[in-house]
């Protein structure tokens, strides 16, 4: 699909699977306040979005939602009420660099949800609610900063931060029972 540009509507509440998968949608895109859901797929592949806005409403990004939205530049800023963020949600968004917050409402983070993701500046805070680390979940990300991971998580997935680089000390959970192959 060939379009410039989107203007959602305020009234909306979600974004279904597919929805503009691989459609030439460029510069900023508004999620309007409001909107609850991006499912599986809404804007995969969708090459010329520049910047992304995402209101505090969105609870849930599901899976490849925005991989390979490679243009999308700047901070990523992730909702205060996203509870669950997809397998694959934002990987390889190559050009996303500046910070990556994570909310602390975070429940449930999807391997490679963040995997191959640019220059990350700041610490890389894991919230307390997530116990599982997936695998390839922030492979190849390029990270200056410090790795904290709470006392919950108990397994680090294969490869879940293969190829990143933190500073600092890597100070390991006390309730970790599993290390994945090749997770550092």
């Amino acid at each position: 699909t060939s379009l410039s540009r989107v203007i959602l509507p305020e009234s909306l509440i979600s974004i279904g699977p597919s929805a503009f998968y691989g459609s030439s949608i460029s510069g900023h895109l508004n999620i309007p306040n409001g909107c609850k859901h991006i499912y599986d797929d809404a804007f995969y592949k969708c090459i010329n979005l520049t910047s992304l806005n995402l209101p505090d409403s969105i609870e849930e990004i599901g899976m490849n939602a925005f991989q390979e939205c490679s243009s999308i530049q700047g901070n990523l800023h992730l909702p205060e009420n996203l509870k669950r963020i997809g397998s694959g949600a934002f990987a390889y968004c190559s050009m996303i660099s500046g910070t990556l917050s994570l909310p602390k409402n975070v429940e449930y983070i999807g391997g490679t949800a963040f995997a191959g993701l640019g220059a990350i500046r700041g610490d890389l805070i894991i919230p307390h609610k997530i116990t599982e680390i997936e695998r390839g979940t922030f492979a190849d990300c390029g990270f200056n900063g410090n790795l904290v991971l709470h006392n919950n998580i108990k397994v680090i997935g294969d490869s879940a931060f293969y190829g990143c680089s933190f500073s600092g000390e890597l100070v390991l959970p006390e309730l970790l029972n599993k290390i994945g192959r090749e997770a550092f």
